[in-house]
């Protein structure tokens, strides 16, 4: 039975019409729950002021009275892992009881959209291996709402569920291969509690009194002014939506698409004069090339490829990337491809590959259409990729970046609405990356719940920021930790994984410093660990699909750090010092298992070095006989003073591994300013 139902029925038996207050606890407490084991394990929840609360686990009872305001909370002494238990809270004729309750390890998953990412949305064949082969009955999952909330909370719902197919699909990839490796490895039971939110910067996750606490940070709340959207009832609309959107599993009450208006006009066909279209830029959002206007609604794009010879009635096929939200793509007049429907959209981050048959090329000149429906939010094509024709032999003919474009469609305004008919979303009030909202709506209802760590998969949304986040982070993790009251709770994280096209020469972009700055989280907070992501990740897409190596890392970090198995390799080799010789550098690591080594064994690379003019050149770079340090250096820099290694979006070049195949993350050895300094 639901847990939700469970817990009203027994309350329909025993509730007098004499009570005062409805017994309640946070439904991160429901059937199925994992405690933590080797703590104290606090239960709590709200009843009548100064009525006795009596708590069962098991065969072990605690009794406490609830205070003036309402709250009770009891502790039990720490548990062996084990189970199934029944809790039962009773409080005057009220009694609560929880089924199925296990004792095992509990982690917290969160970040933003590639920890959020669901299993269903990885390689498809990754997918089916996973949902054939759940089913561990020791393995639990609870799924937090998205909810947003100026104060902290008391509870927003959720509840803990078996591992089965059902209950996979919409859970974090990440979070899942995580813990299925601990149950593996640790043979307890494990309980995940995901709670994640796409697109959200760290503030959002902060407190805001904790926020204002530091000049590096208090900008972000003293920008953050009141307005008429962040109003109880409208953030009450948009959990409400995430509620039934939950509940129903698609997207609901989001607006129609227009009549493809644009087709009839011949928008699509070769002949089509498009002169008095204006020329776009297609390497991003029409939102970020025209913030101030918040477009949603129709935009038709059009571009004309002459093919060379060799690809002359050949098959071809079109990469566009990710389009954001839904397309229907058009090749000489004839459609190709679309992703809308009539019933929920296509996924806006699914990359965008259609086969072009050999009759649309035999004239050897293509006129390629593409119909962009945005619903609300960013619209367009997706930063990051070079759109290009593939060939059957793997030739590659580049796009312009530059289109042709015009407007079908403009909606009055995004017109999907919650329950409460207020808009879902209004153009430029993204309320959910406002400081402290999510730390209110999705942290705070389930503290003090006992964990043994968190893990933690974000940044991407503060790159643009990076400098600060070498203070917001560390603040970020510190806060948790105080709410827990565990100021040693260990907190492990991904490093930023590879995004955006490769360049050959040395670069120096907010990306790298964001990864930086993740780095520089290791020195300040004891108990954090950091995963390094640089090798898997994608340069046309910031979501890459390979979570299981995401989760492995972390589960080598927690396993080694956390639970003390240290035949298990924690992770790549990390840099320890650099110290100049001569002409070169010879810069030392540590995790380097039984030594140094190459990706494939290739040549090394990603090394870059500089001098006292801070100007970096490409570095030839060597590994030590001992095959635990690096000698780097230049025929351009005789006077080296400064190494860089990965130092770019997506360092393809950057090859060096352990014995056990981790990739080494991308460190600096100078402090030189970088191009997000001051920004706040």
């Amino acid at each position: 039975m639901n847990p939700a139902l469970h817990a009203a029925a027994l309350l329909a038996t025993t509730i007098t019409s004499t009570a005062l207050a409805e017994l309640r606890l946070p439904s991160v407490f429901s059937d199925h729950m994992v405690l933590q084991r080797d703590q104290h394990v606090p239960v709590w929840g709200k009843g009548d002021p100064g009525e006795t609360v009596t708590v069962t686990l098991g065969d072990r009872e605690r009794q406490t009275v609830v205070d003036d305001d309402g709250t009770f909370v009891v502790h039990f002494a720490p548990l062996d892992a084990g189970g199934p238990f029944e809790l039962v809270v009773r409080s005057g004729t009220e009694s609560i009881a929880f089924a199925d309750v296990l004792v095992g390890e509990v982690w917290v998953t969160s970040g933003q959209s590639n920890m959020e990412w669901t299993v269903t949305m990885i390689d498809p064949a990754d997918t089916k291996a996973l949902l054939e082969s759940a089913g561990d009955p020791q393995l639990r999952l609870f799924l937090h709402p998205k909810t947003i909330a100026t104060e902290p909370q008391f509870d927003n719902g959720g509840q803990w569920a078996t591992d089965n197919p059902e209950n996979v699909k919409p859970f974090s990839a990440v979070a899942y291969y995580f813990g299925r490796q601990l149950r593996e490895e640790l043979d307890v039971p494990v309980g995940i509690i995901a709670t994640s939110w796409g697109g959200t910067p760290a503030e959002a996750w902060t407190p805001k009194d904790v926020l204002a606490s530091d000049p590096i940070t208090a900008p972000l709340v003293e920008r953050d002014t009141p307005d008429d959207e962040d109003t109880p009832a409208y953030i009450q609309a948009i959990n409400d939506r995430y509620a039934k959107y939950k509940e129903a599993g698609e997207l609901i009450d989001f607006h129609p698409e227009p009549a493809n208006t644009g087709f009839d006009k011949g928008y699509a066909n070769v002949d089509f004069d498009d002169s008095a279209w204006e020329s776009r830029d297609v390497t991003s959002t029409w939102e970020a090339q025209e913030p101030e206007r918040q477009f949603d609604g129709v935009v038709w794009f059009r571009t004309d490829v002459d093919l060379p010879d060799e690809l002359h009635g050949e098959p071809l096929t079109l990469m566009l990337g990710a389009i954001d939200d839904m397309d229907t793509t058009y090749v000489n007049g004839v459609m190709v491809e679309q992703t809308n429907t009539d019933t929920s959209p296509t996924p806006w981050s699914d990359r965008r590959s259609y086969d072009i048959p050999a009759e649309l090329t035999e004239a050897g000149t293509l006129t390629i259409a593409v119909r962009v429906f945005d619903w609300f939010g960013n619209g367009g094509f997706i930063p990051g990729v070079e759109r290009r024709l593939v060939g059957p032999g793997g030739e590659v003919e580049k796009l312009p970046e530059t289109w042709k474009s015009h407007v079908e469609h403009e909606l009055d305004t995004a017109l999907a609405r919650g329950p409460s008919g207020l808009p879902f979303y209004v153009p430029g009030k993204w309320i959910e990356r406002k400081p402290g909202r999510l730390f209110n709506g999705m942290i705070a209802p389930i503290v003090p719940f006992g964990v043994r760590g968190v893990i933690w998969y974000q940044g991407e949304s503060n790159a643009g920021r990076a400098e600060q986040y070498e203070t917001l982070f560390p603040m970020m993790i510190q806060s948790w930790r105080d709410a827990w009251r565990e100021p040693e709770m260990p907190f492990g994280f991904v490093q930023l994984a590879s995004f955006k096209p490769y360049v050959d020469e040395p670069s120096d972009t907010d990306w790298s410093h964001l990864r930086e700055a993740q780095r520089m989280t290791l020195d300040k907070l004891d108990h954090t660990g950091m995963a390094v992501a640089i090798d898997i990740g994608e340069a046309d897409d910031i979501h890459p699909r390979n979570k299981a190596d995401v989760g492995d890392r972390l589960a080598r970090w927690a396993l080694h750090d956390v639970y003390g198995e240290t035949d298990v390799v924690r992770g790549g080799p990390t840099f320890e010092q650099a110290r100049t010789l001569g002409n070169r550098v010879l810069v030392r690591f540590g995790d380097v298992a039984d030594g140094l080594q190459t990706r494939g064994g290739e040549r090394l690379g990603g090394f870059t070095v500089a001098g006292a003019d801070g100007v970096f050149h490409e570095a030839t770079a060597v590994i030590s006989d001992d095959r635990r340090s690096v000698l780097v250096g230049s025929d351009a820099v005789p006077g080296p003073v400064a190494v860089r290694y990965a130092w770019k979006d997506n360092p393809e070049d950057a090859n060096l591994i352990n014995s056990v195949g981790l990739p080494a993350g991308p460190f600096r050895t100078d402090n030189l300013p970088g191009p997000t300094d001051g920004r706040r």
